[in-house]
């Protein structure tokens, strides 16, 4: 219990891996492919990484730092733009996504697979993990979108999610050998 409670402190390592997988999600979120409303981004494989590797409470801090840094004006977005106005545009439900989805991944995988030794345990949680977190941030882009725009739900779907679900399986697997490989490193940080 008391290692429990120590480890949600914000200590010096926990600010530099927060701030570490801040900078990781700046930096690929500026990679994008236009494919319409919605830009393919690389935002999500940085939370996948960071979520498994440091678990739900860093990696939630991070984007949490990382929305407060587009926020106030740094243009580490799909558009490379920044500030408050970003915000009331019809994809930032997505982006206010990354909070709960790298909390959800990060505390579902160090939870349920973290400590095992079973190489296909762990793949299996870390799938469910990172599909559900991006369920997570689907769900809130999706219904920021619709109420932005007034669309149907369907086809809000069509626009926002459908389009992406190879893509972001892609990351999910790409993101898994890089967690399942780095994270025997790394363990000493957590």
């Amino acid at each position: 219990m008391e290692k429990s409670l120590t480890s949600k402190k914000l200590t010096i390592k926990n600010m530099v891996i927060c701030s570490f997988c801040c900078s990781l999600t700046c930096v690929l979120a500026m990679f994008t492919v236009p494919i319409g409303v919605i830009p393919i981004t690389l935002a999500n494989l940085a939370i996948y990484i960071s979520s498994g590797i440091f678990g739900g409470f860093r990696s939630s801090i991070s984007q949490f730092l990382y929305l407060l840094l587009v926020f106030m004006g740094c243009p580490f977005t799909s558009k490379l733009v920044g500030g408050p106005a970003y915000f009331s545009g019809p994809t930032a439900g997505y982006m206010l996504g990354y909070v709960p989805m790298a909390f959800l991944a990060g505390v579902i995988y160090k939870a349920y697979a973290k400590r095992s030794n079973n190489l296909i345990l762990k793949s299996v949680c870390l799938f469910l993990a990172l599909v559900i977190g991006t369920m997570v941030c689907y769900f809130f882009g999706t219904v920021w979108f619709s109420l932005q725009t007034k669309k149907e739900f369907l086809e809000v779907l069509k626009i926002c999610v459908f389009p992406f679900l190879v893509g972001d399986f892609i990351k999910i697997i790409l993101s898994m050998g890089i967690i399942l490989k780095m994270e025997k490193f790394f363990n000493k940080y957590n």
